[in-house]
């Protein structure tokens, strides 16, 4: 993704601070956050598929528009421990919608398995940006990984539709099942 993000931070207007790059990035997530609440709060109902390849849509572009703001940051000399905090603290924000368009789109509703995953997101974000505050360098951890798959299983009902997601795999869900791998690998991680 690198000589991709590479092209598009050259794009980017000069008067554009790396800031507002960030803030746009995390709008565009936000927004789709916004239609999934203006059809669903419960998170257990069929929405319309649209709504789900425009999450996953959103999610591109906000992973790109993070990846640029950095880039952009360093080519026109305005790199700064503010812009590291908006950059971090909106990516913060963007990892609690994860798990909602998640849960939405496999109509997983309010249950443990999505708190689970919300504290594992959490969790493995905070490790990150204290090793990168301790060591002064980040690693990402497979951060854009695991970025395309959640862009993947957001879509899947709107492919396959939601007979799909009735399907059991040790008596979970294949989304279920898929959290609960990465909750493990978040785990091994971290220690």
């Amino acid at each position: 993704m690198e000589p991709f993000w590479n092209k598009m931070a050259s794009y980017l207007p000069m008067k554009f601070t790396p800031n507002m790059v960030s803030l746009t990035g995390s709008l565009f997530y936000v927004s789709a956050y916004l239609l999934i609440a203006y059809y669903d709060l419960s998170l257990a109902k069929p929405i319309p598929s649209y709504v789900y390849f425009y999450s996953s849509l959103m999610l591109f572009l906000y992973q790109t528009f993070d990846a640029i703001d950095g880039k952009h940051a360093r080519s026109t000399n305005r790199t700064s421990a503010v812009g590291t905090f908006v950059d971090h603290g909106l990516d913060t924000l963007v990892n609690f919608i994860y798990p909602v368009t998640i849960a939405q789109s496999h109509l997983l509703g309010n249950s443990f398995i999505v708190l689970v995953f919300q504290i594992s997101l959490q969790m493995g974000f905070y490790v990150y940006a204290m090793e990168n505050y301790i060591t002064g360098t980040m690693r990402t951890g497979g951060g854009t990984f695991v970025q395309f798959v959640i862009m993947f299983l957001t879509s899947f009902p709107g492919i396959f539709g939601f007979s799909i997601i009735k399907f059991k795999l040790f008596g979970l869900s294949p989304v279920s099942f898929i959290i609960l791998l990465y909750v493990r690998f978040v785990t091994y991680s971290v220690a």
